[in-house]
């Protein structure tokens, strides 16, 4: 059931179970008796409590996820990139100018200055992640609340349960190291949620100003991600500015917004001039990083010419038209016909979740049994890879990196094996493994031969006569 909106600015609308509606409506506070005055104290305060709940327990549970996760794994790459710059911009190096740096820079001023201030204390940044993903889970439920009240029943209820997967798959919980993809997503969302109160509040200049300031924050995390952000919102105010003026409504929060934005942006190129260089920074993170950093067209254009997309496309329009319809029923309709185009919608990303879950588990029992070294488990792990393979062949027959990267890493598993010192493990020498995990990707590759790169890596590792032949 769809509730209606207030129609009117004054009109104040108090959630609760006054009516049969779960609400009320009133067209002016002022004008009301004491037995409903004291009746929306107690609605307000009880939505104040739950509120602010469900936001504590948000924020803890994802906090104490990007906690534990750092607690059991280091992606140390990642993480010594992120930390050594920034403690090289905490002793006083400037990026762009004294040393070569391809990203936006907040991220990594961010570090500095918890390094600068708390000293180089690793639990620190920690923190800084289970703070940030918090964070992050609650401005989601609060723009995911905003957007269904008035809309539909239990508007609050619904918001919460849409946000309780952030919990484990928020900003930071599955890389818990700070970086500037999660700080950008972090940034976009204050940006939403700011945008939301001037929607409420058009003439407001004390959510305007903000509002603006975030328009061009994202950018100075990362550039790409960010540029998106700050076109698409300033296009769709300026195209909000021409609605409203014609509607002859106030636009002050609007260009105030935009001014805000300019300004800002005008300061951040500033700055960054009498820092580093205007052209320096130019140079690292948009040329360099365009040419070294960036796919190449086709090969981004290249996942669009799977014609299983269509199917996809089908599958949502159905279902967005199907709810629709349904929106626009004047009659009762069955929750059930309600769930069959949520169902359409999350089709297409139901199936990823089922395909990249099938064979992991399948790479797992193969690597198992295929460092056990016996002749049966072995002739069970041929069979598991040769399964593998195929299935790969046949989901993407042009391909054959995924093969390739799939024996790289099964025998960087069965390197670790042979350090250990059992260099035979049963009747399959280790060096007959590798070749036999060569085999196989050679076979099922597309109809191609194992790469150079890969057959040297096995050269590598191995020490296999064979392979280090040209």
């Amino acid at each position: 059931m769809v509730l209606p909106k207030p129609s009117r600015a004054t009109d104040t609308f108090i959630p609760g179970p006054i009516s049969p509606n779960g609400g009320f409506r009133i067209s002016n506070p002022a004008q009301m008796n004491s037995d409903e005055t004291s009746a929306a104290v107690v609605v307000s305060q009880r939505t104040l409590w739950i509120n602010a709940s469900a936001g504590l327990f948000l924020f803890l549970a994802t906090a104490l996820v990007v906690v534990w996760q750092n607690s059991r794994l280091a992606v140390l790459w990642d993480l010594s990139y992120t930390l050594e710059n920034s403690y090289r911009i905490s002793l006083g190096d400037i990026p762009y100018r004294d040393f070569p740096f391809a990203h936006a820079p907040l991220t990594f001023l961010i570090q500095a200055a918890i390094i600068k201030l708390a000293g180089r204390v690793f639990w620190h940044h920690v923190a800084y992640c289970a703070i940030v993903s918090g964070l992050s889970t609650v401005l989601t439920w609060r723009i995911i609340n905003t957007v269904l009240r008035g809309r539909v029943i239990r508007a609050r209820c619904l918001a919460f349960l849409l946000s309780l997967p952030l919990i484990p798959l928020g900003i930071y919980c599955v890389f818990p190291h700070p970086f500037y993809d999660p700080d950008c997503t972090l940034a976009i969302l204050i940006g939403i949620f700011l945008l939301q109160r001037l929607d409420l509040r058009p003439s407001s200049v004390a959510w305007a100003l903000p509002t603006g300031i975030m328009l061009v924050i994202p950018l100075l995390v990362k550039q790409n991600t960010g540029l998106a952000y700050l076109g698409a919102a300033a296009g769709l105010l300026i195209a909000v500015i021409g609605i409203e003026r014609l509607r002859r409504r106030p636009v002050r929060g609007y260009l105030l917004t935009l001014a805000a934005a300019a300004v800002t942006l005008a300061l951040a190129i500033l700055s960054i001039h009498f820092t580093a260089g205007l052209r320096n920074y130019w140079h690292w993170t948009i040329q360099f990083a365009a040419q070294r950093r960036a796919p190449a067209r086709a090969e981004m254009l290249g996942v669009y010419a799977d014609k299983t997309i269509l199917w996809w496309l089908a599958f949502i329009a159905v279902g967005v038209i199907s709810l629709w319809l349904l929106g626009r029923s004047a009659r009762p309709i069955n929750r059930a016909w309600a769930v069959l185009p949520a169902l359409l919608i999350a089709a297409p990303f139901i199936w990823p979740a089922i395909y990249l879950l099938s064979p992991s588990d399948r790479l797992a029992r193969a690597a198992d049994l295929f460092l056990r070294g016996c002749d049966s488990d072995n002739q069970k792990a041929t069979r598991h890879l040769d399964g593998l393979a195929v299935h790969h062949h046949r989901r993407h027959p042009r391909s054959v990196h995924v093969a390739t990267a799939l024996g790289i890493n099964l025998c960087d598993l069965a390197a670790v094996h042979n350090s250990s010192g059992d260099d035979a493990c049963g009747p399959f020498p280790f060096t007959f493994r590798r070749s036999l995990f060569m085999d196989r990707f050679a076979r099922y590759g597309a109809g191609r031969a194992v790469p150079d790169d890969f057959r040297w890596l096995l050269c590598a590792v191995t020490r296999a006569p064979g392979l280090c032949q040209p």
